[in-house]
């Protein structure tokens, strides 16, 4: 094999010689070829020189047809060779292109980038801010000696105000009525930035939500105290018949019920 073809030499190649050249030029041969078997076929039956183009004569023109094809295959060979590297030439030049494009900070890849790092910083801050206001809340509830939430919600003694969590860390919140606030927290704010970017915005901002509305709690059919001072709750007191047999339970009555669903009751356990 010679040396490989270069895209200098490969300007210089006639492309117009292709795979129709060269069929052409050995379908030339193989005719040629087929007139020089009659010839001969002729002269064998005849055992005589046959008339018209002699054996000599056709034989020179089928080599000059085979050499001609053979030439054409090499020649359609380099061209398809050449073809090659002028395809991959256009290429290297689009590769040229596209860098220098993507180099451009008005439609990179990087800017981009750096557009979701800037929305993601600005988001944080947001939060931040966000939550340093739910927490400046929390200690002046907390300077105004707020109590903690009744089994249906924040105290009326609080002006309906409570503290949610701990008022410290997490999605800790403060409650006013039925509207609660709660911080986003870092974590929390960090994972939503993470799912924004992956293209799921909607489900950022569900696992971001800050305010809700809190439902006031289904009342139960019947409270129970028991000994440890816990009051539990059933709809069928059923449930409990042994217990209350027992004696280690018993239910409160309406009054006892409403005290301690205001946050008032202080009763003791059920009797031994």
């Amino acid at each position: 094999m010679g040396n490989p073809m270069v895209l200098s030499e490969a300007k210089t190649v006639d492309l117009a010689i292709d795979e129709k050249s060269v069929a052409a030029a050995e379908a030339a041969a193989a005719e040629a070829a087929d007139v020089l078997d009659a010839i001969e076929r002729q002269h064998i039956e005849a055992d005589q020189q046959p008339k018209g183009t002699s054996l000599l004569e056709q034989r020179q023109l089928l080599e000059i047809a085979r050499k001609r094809a053979a030439r054409t295959r090499m020649l359609a060979d380099r061209a398809k060779a050449a073809r090659r590297l002028l395809d991959l030439e256009q290429v290297g030049n689009e590769v040229a292109q596209l860098a220098a494009d993507a180099s451009k900070p008005s439609t990179s890849i990087e800017a981009a980038i750096r557009q979701i790092a800037a929305g993601r910083e600005a988001l944080m801050k947001l939060c931040q801010e966000h939550d340093d206001k739910v927490l400046a809340l929390i200690k002046r509830a907390r300077d105004l000696d707020v109590e903690p939430p009744a089994p249906v919600g924040p105290r009326a003694s609080s002006s309906h105000v409570a503290i949610v969590g701990n008022g410290i860390s997490g999605r800790s919140g403060i409650q006013s009525g039925a509207a609660a606030v709660r911080r986003t927290d870092p974590k929390t704010a960090a994972a939503a930035a993470l799912q924004a970017a992956s293209g799921d915005a909607d489900g950022a901002l569900t696992q971001l939500a800050a305010a809700r509305t809190v439902a006031a709690p289904k009342r139960a059919a019947h409270y129970f105290l028991a000994k440890n001072g816990r009051v539990v709750t059933a709809d069928d007191p059923a449930m409990f018949a042994d217990q209350l047999r027992k004696r280690e339970i018993r239910e409160l009555d309406d009054d006892e019920t409403e005290d301690y669903l205001a946050g008032r009751f202080h009763g003791r356990g059920a009797a031994g």
